[in-house]
């Protein structure tokens, strides 16, 4: 796994081990080589911290 954008250095480790588990933004494409884009300085929405930690633990938050 191969992080293009900027992150700080303590973050990179842990953003490569989300990202080889598929904990990843939805339009998060990682390339065949395992490059990818993870918007690591971007603000992170309330949604998107809930769809994050969804696919983290393997559950859905929201009632079905």
């Amino acid at each position: 796994m191969k992080l293009q954008d900027t992150a700080d250095a303590w973050a990179k480790d842990a953003i490569t081990t989300l990202a080889s588990q598929g904990i990843v933004y939805p339009d998060t494409k990682i390339s065949a080589d395992g490059s990818f884009t993870f918007r690591a300085k971007d603000l992170l929405k309330r949604q998107e911290a809930n769809a994050l930690i969804d696919l983290a633990f393997g559950y859905h938050s929201t009632p079905d």
